[in-house]
């Protein structure tokens, strides 16, 4: 339970860090590229995507209304995590 709390913080806090966060085109969401180093509280540097899977964030896991996905990098892209908002639709059933 107390993990899922962290990751929602965590998650809150990246949707709102436009610097390191970045708004996926066409759709609500953000992703985070490799490379980025975040400080933690401990004064630690930590490059992000290391620092999300060592908080438990994973491919195909969804919490706090986002489906996270992983997409390695290839020739175009840097490897990134995407969080994707989950978004219901109203069926008449």
């Amino acid at each position: 339970m107390a993990d899922i709390i962290r990751q929602t913080q965590i998650i809150n806090w990246l949707a709102k860090a436009h610097t390191i966060a970045v708004p996926i085109k066409n759709r609500n969401g953000f992703f985070v590229n490799r490379g980025i180093m975040v400080r933690l509280k401990s004064g630690k540097e930590v490059e992000i995507l290391e620092w999300l899977e060592s908080e438990g964030f994973k491919n195909n896991m969804s919490i706090a209304g986002y489906n996270v996905k992983h997409s390695p990098a290839s020739a175009d892209f840097q490897e990134r995590l995407f969080f994707f908002k989950m978004d219901a639709t109203d069926v008449p059933f």
